[in-house]
């Protein structure tokens, strides 16, 4: 610490600086991981019926007369070019059917 007449500050140390980077670089690690795993699980579990499938990674289907685009790896979707949506697009889909 220097203190000095006007101000008072904590010296950098440059040993935490590189810790800190590797705490960084493994913690961004980590989450690649586990963000992958999570997309296989999630693709592994998608139901491919009725849907085109342009990439593994990038379905679309006519839902009452317009696009719904879906990447199962993500649980992710769009509507007519709406907002982009997360979770159960089937079930979305089935809430929106008449009975």
């Amino acid at each position: 610490m220097v203190v000095s007449k006007h101000y008072t500050f904590a010296m950098v140390d440059t040993d935490a600086d590189e810790g800190s980077t590797e705490y960084w670089r493994d913690y961004k690690k980590h989450a690649r991981a586990e963000r992958d795993e999570r997309g296989r699980r999630n693709l592994a579990a998608a139901n491919p019926d009725g849907w085109t499938q342009h990439t593994p990674y990038h379905w679309s289907r006519e839902f009452k007369g317009k696009r719904l685009d879906y990447w199962p790896s993500r649980n992710k979707f769009q509507y007519a070019k709406g907002r982009i949506m997360h979770g159960d697009v089937d079930k979305w889909m089935k809430a929106r059917m008449p009975q």
